[in-house]
């Protein structure tokens, strides 16, 4: 190759300028083969020369992370001269990212440190971020959580440190935990948390063992403070006042992509119906991915506002004349909602993302249903309450479910015991959760508990496994004796993270029962077993006392026709669980016929875009009939 013999030359001449003019004037595409044959030592001193030279120069850093990203030479060597061409902490991230592209990780992570100490003061430095993440990455998270809490010692005033190091607790499943730490930030920072941090506390709530009025009140008066009024705007007026003409509805989301939200979205915006509604997309997840591409082709129009900023979007709505805007993710991390201050439609809606008020008064209506929210509860929220007669919610599976077959038989024809089990996310193991299920479990003394989540890593297996044994076993029963502790920890079952979704969803084929969790339940994940053919039980919260967050599997269940796993208090919760373990029959029904009724209730999306198509014409009615529920001109 004449490249080869050129850069032989150039090098063993150590012509400096003749070697950065040959490197300009080719492509970092074709450096690859020509950076190969070199042996190590002359490898670094090309990229030591450039260095030298390049110090100031950021095209010419960029030269050489080009370089660096098409060569063959370790990750070592790359770190070293990474390090060297560094300026400030901004080039370090960048280095630490353009290292995790290969591996081993640690290398990244020397690089985000060297970033946090070229500015350690600015709790704005990602290197934070990118520490806790390369680490959780390695499966470090005691060492994550370490490193966050020294930190906030060193520097108690940096909000962004506390919510660092909430995301860690929240990967070991300890929220409550972390939403301690987010509270003591809330106090020692005071003003410095932005809104955006406390929409971060605020969904963080939801998943903990707390009061259910003390955290509505959370969300409205934080909500409330962090209200900015100067965002106001004249409700815009409609051009055609016609109350049957086709309306204009449009959703707003984040997660337009390979996400579960985005398996609920992809089956309403299929199922509706054009004679009713013209349907507009605004994507604000910045990235696209393949299920952002099929989801393009069920728009009537998509626009990508990810990179314009919250009036811009707002301008965008109103010029597209939006009759009716839905939000979808309501206080999640990176939500638009704030957006809709702006009053960019005549009507403003919240669904599907966020289990709780968002508390803003500029949002008219939330869409839920009479199982999540009885008529008669009292949860607290500023938005009015419109509920469809069906479940609020459809799911799409995936197709990796899909192409995986329901197995023949449950597993404890096999196993000659009854497999309890939970994939939810680990967050929402709460201690009453986790409690609940040691009284299904010792009252079913052969059965085992089968736990399977992305948080789950070799360091914190025994970390949650002897936490769970301290809340589950009951101490004071006349039972207890010092093998009480030791046999729980043997009935626990871990899975491994599966890399494909195939794989995670074969692992159903493991678990007889799946007993949910609470206050925040299951949604994506309790379809996900009834469509591998495993029974769910669940813990509802009715009537006055009604919790939405608590109450989602139970509308799942009762639109699948299983109201009978649906428990009221705890000691039905473990009836049922009992009851339906013993019941060999119907374990074996199930398996074999939940796909069906789901695929024909759960996942068929007509009947739930017909009811919110009927709520939407009527929401435009009472607006041309009173004005509408929005802020005067």
């Amino acid at each position: 190759m004449p490249f080869v013999g050129t850069l032989a030359r150039i090098v063993a001449g150590t012509n400096y300028a003749e070697l950065e003019e040959w490197i300009r004037s080719h492509q970092p595409d074709c450096l690859e083969p020509v950076l190969r044959p070199l042996n190590k030592e002359n490898f670094k001193w090309v990229l030591e020369m450039l260095s030298i030279r390049a110090m100031d120069s950021l095209s010419s850093r960029k030269l050489v992370h080009d370089i660096l990203s098409s060569s063959q030479q370790s990750s070592l060597v790359k770190r070293e001269y990474y390090l060297t061409m560094a300026k400030g902490y901004r080039d370090l991230i960048g280095t630490g990212a353009a290292i995790g592209d290969d591996r081993p990780r640690r290398y990244s992570y020397d690089c985000y440190m060297e970033a946090v100490r070229a500015d350690p003061k600015n709790g704005a430095n990602p290197g934070y971020l990118m520490i806790g993440e390369t680490l959780m990455e390695m499966s470090q998270y005691t060492q994550a959580a370490k490193f966050f809490g020294d930190a906030i010692s060193q520097q108690p005033d940096v909000p962004q440190l506390y919510l660092l190091y909430a995301n860690v607790c929240q990967k070991m499943g300890e929220m409550a935990r972390g939403v301690q730490a987010m509270e003591q930030g809330l106090q020692v920072c005071g003003d410095k948390w932005s809104w955006k941090h406390r929409k971060s506390y605020l969904g963080w709530l939801n998943y903990i063992d707390r009061d259910r009025d003390e955290v509505s009140k959370r969300h409205l008066e934080y909500a409330e403070a962090s209200a900015d009024t100067s965002k106001e705007a004249a409700c815009p007026v409609p051009k055609d006042k016609d109350p049957h003409r086709i309306l204009k509805i449009a959703y707003l989301s984040t997660d337009l992509k390979e996400h579960v939200v985005g398996y609920c979205l992809e089956g309403v915006f299929r199922a509706h119906n054009r004679s009713q509604v013209h349907v507009t997309i605004y994507q604000a997840n910045p990235k696209d991915d393949s299920r952002t591409e099929a989801l393009k082709l069920l728009a009537d129009s998509w626009i990508k506002v990810a990179d314009m900023d919250d009036k811009a979007v707002a301008d965008q709505i109103r010029a597209d004349e939006i009759d009716i805007l839905i939000e979808i993710n309501g206080l999640t991390a990176g939500s638009r909602v704030d957006v809709l201050a702006h009053r960019p439609a005549p009507i403003q809606v919240a669904w599907l993302g966020y289990p709780n008020t968002t508390g803003l008064r500029c949002i008219d209506y939330r869409i839920t249903d009479a199982t999540c929210d009885p008529v008669e509860s009292t949860q607290m929220y500023t938005e009015e309450l419109v509920r469809l007669p069906t479940c609020f919610l459809g799911i799409q599976p995936r197709n990796a479910l899909l192409n995986v077959p329901v197995s023949e038989n449950p597993p404890f024809l096999k196993n000659g015991f009854v497999t309890f089990g939970s994939f939810n996310n680990l967050a929402k193991h709460s201690t009453a959760t986790q409690r609940l299920w040691g009284r299904v479990l010792d009252a079913n003394r052969s059965s085992k508990l089968l736990v399977k989540s992305q948080a789950i890593y070799e360091e914190g297996k025994k970390r949650w496994v002897d936490s769970f044994a301290e809340i589950a076993v009951d101490k004071s029963a006349p039972s207890f004796n010092f093998k009480s502790m030791a046999n729980m920890k043997k009935r626990v079952i871990f899975l491994t993270m599966q890399q494909k979704l195939e794989d995670h969803y074969r692992c159903y084929a493991d678990m007889d029962i799946m007993i949910d969790s609470f206050p925040y339940t299951g949604a994506i994940t309790t379809t996900d077993a009834l469509m591998m053919g495993v029974p769910v039980v669940t813990l509802s919260r009715p009537g006055e006392a009604s919790i939405h967050s608590h109450n989602v599997t139970s509308s799942i269940l009762k639109a699948v026709g299983l109201e009978d796993l649906v428990a009221t208090n705890e000691d039905e919760f473990v009836r049922i669980a009992v009851e339906l373990s013993q019941d060999e029959q119907r374990l074996k029904d199930l398996r074999t016929t939940l796909r069906d009724r789901c695929l024909t209730t759960i996942c068929s999306f007509e009947r739930l875009c017909t009811a919110m198509e009927h709520k939407f014409r009527q929401m435009w009615i009472r607006f041309l009939e009173e004005q509408g529920p929005c802020l005067p001109e």
